[in-house]
């Protein structure tokens, strides 16, 4: 479990997803920004992030976020639209806790 300087009962995630074959930095970037406007969307509120990328051994590009003011999403749902999105899969997600007092 990690965590991080959250609002009082707001927690955050990481996630990190990849693409099924490859593709350029303007399409990846467009995917990206699919999946955040989804996410917003889906938690209906204002999701803050940051993102980078990784190029692995097999030249795929993978994404990593991580994401504030989140609440609760299933894996399931999550992969689901990652793969809809990307064409790839959800490799991992995680759950950051607000620091205790």
């Amino acid at each position: 479990m990690a965590w991080m300087s959250l609002p009082m009962g707001r927690g955050g995630a990481w996630f990190v997803g990849t693409f099924a074959v490859y593709v350029d930095k303007t399409r990846a970037g467009r995917v990206q920004a699919k999946f955040i406007r989804w996410l917003r969307k889906e938690l209906g509120s204002q999701v803050e992030y940051a993102a980078t990328w990784e190029l692995t051994r097999a030249k795929s590009l993978h994404l990593n976020l991580v994401l504030a003011l989140w609440r609760y999403i299933s894996q399931e749902i999550l992969s689901r639209a990652w793969c809809r999105f990307s064409g790839g899969r959800m490799i991992q997600w995680g759950g950051i806790s607000p620091l205790r007092p």
